[in-house]
């Protein structure tokens, strides 16, 4: 099992998305700059809890950022999706819930990435009937398409968004053992990715995508190590890790890259790891890390980096996956994990795994646990200057060009998900026919 946010992607980050309108792109840089200078005049050491003022339609899990700011947030474990819209002022505390389409398969614990053009990913299911299933989901036109089909059983798989755009996959029960796949969004197309340096499958790892863009992961369910480097599209052997992070039940926590280019990863025994890369294909070097206090492990736990550097981390047995669930800020700067309550006391009466947080643009962490219930982590401290977004291009990449009527309308494009234009009773909105994009603020020519 592993729970957002791993960098395992089960369920999973977030990058500019080029196919969103431009405006919304300048609105969420503004509410990211924004929230950085709220949080540069707060000075306490901890953060606070605050819960959400609207309770969302049903349990939620896993929870990804939408390009526009919005937050789309999944079911417990079936197939329905909410959106959590923040309010005028970019905050979410006072959001709004709305239900989306709901996805073809139901699935619990799967990939999910968001793609280059803002459109979602989504492969396998570890519980549910769509573990040897992919869709995509496009939030424009609230419109889900399943994905060829791949011949994998993906389960719980890993997956990382790469920087060419497609989507590296490892199932954790491949056609061919050790191999992995590659999702090819433009086209909708799989293909064979290359196959790991050892082991059959990542089942229970996490990866971390480094500065260079190579991915570095501790193989399961032991102390070796290897990078995916792009530029070949291969595997390739790295360092031992020296200790072991994986607990008795297969399980580790989260994995970070750091302000400082290291990686950090949580591990279910309680001990953590530092990885230090070379920037080349040479092999990187690993170092023990601190020891998570009181004998608690991450067995598959939630955790964030938050703007002032430090990590949020879900912590609770290291043999077990039983409640509760505890919390610390890590500080990678002084290497040392702090204490925190829960959203509603001293701990959270539910097992570690069921966590799952998500960074969100005013600087905040949002908190879920499978409950309707959701909750807000403000960070302490100062934000690093380091992570100050900056809008360095903005490119429009959806042509709006005059559409006539017959070019959107069609009585054979009656659907559940559709919008109403004033002259257009029934459209999707899709690219029509003719190549021109339908607009609410378009005339109908």
């Amino acid at each position: 099992m592993s729970r957002f946010l791993r960098c395992k992607n089960r369920p999973a980050r977030a990058h500019a998305r080029a196919r969103v309108p431009c405006l919304w792109l300048i609105r969420l840089g503004i509410a990211l700059c924004t929230a950085i200078v709220a949080l540069s005049a707060t000075v306490s050491a901890a953060g606070t809890w605050t819960a959400l003022a609207h309770t969302a339609p049903s349990g939620v899990a896993l929870m990804l950022l939408l390009p526009d700011g919005t937050v789309m947030a999944h079911n417990s474990s079936g197939n329905a999706w909410y959106r959590l819209t923040p309010d005028s002022q970019g905050h979410y505390i006072n959001g709004t819930w709305s239900t989306l389409t709901a996805m073809h398969d139901t699935r619990l614990y799967f990939s999910s990435d968001v793609l280059l053009d803002g459109r979602v990913f989504i492969a396998g299911g570890e519980y549910g009937i769509g573990g040897k299933t992919g869709e995509v989901y496009d939030p424009l036109a609230n419109f889900w398409t399943m994905t060829p089909v791949s011949g994998q059983n993906f389960i719980d798989s890993d997956s990382k968004l790469l920087p060419n755009g497609k989507v590296l996959v490892a199932p954790v029960s491949p056609s061919q053992s050790g191999f992995t796949e590659l999702y090819d969004p433009t086209a909708n197309t799989w293909a064979q990715g290359p196959k790991l340096f050892r082991g059959s499958n990542q089942d229970e790892a996490s990866w971390v995508q480094l500065a260079d863009n190579s991915i570095v992961t501790i193989d399961p369910f032991g102390t070796n190590s290897e990078r995916y480097i792009p530029s070949s599209n291969s595997w390739i052997n790295d360092a031992t890790v020296p200790v072991n992070l994986y607990n008795n039940l297969g399980e580790l926590g989260a994995g970070f890259l750091l302000p400082n280019g290291q990686a950090f990863f949580l591990g279910g025994t309680g001990l953590t790891a530092l990885y230090t890369p070379t920037g080349t294909t040479s092999p990187g070097s690993w170092a023990a890390g601190t020891t998570i206090p009181n004998g608690y492990g991450t067995t598959d736990a939630a955790a964030a980096m938050m703007p002032n550097g430090k990590i949020l981390c879900t912590v609770g047995s290291a043999t077990t996956y039983d409640a509760p669930a505890f919390f610390y800020e890590y500080d990678p700067v002084a290497a040392t994990f702090t204490s925190v309550s829960a959203p509603t006391g001293a701990s959270d009466n539910i097992p570690p795994y069921e966590t799952n947080m998500l960074v969100l643009p005013d600087g905040n962490i949002l908190y879920s646990k499978f409950s309707n219930q959701l909750y807000v982590y403000t960070p302490g401290g100062t934000p690093l200057a380091a992570g100050k977004p900056t809008i360095t291009a903005i490119t429009q990449s959806r042509t709006m060009s005059p559409c006539k009527k017959t070019d959107c309308c069609s009585s054979l494009m009656a659907a559940p998900t559709r919008s109403a234009w004033p002259w257009c009773p029934s459209v999707y909105r899709l690219p029509p026919k003719n190549g021109c994009w339908c607009s609410s603020t378009m005339d109908g020519r």
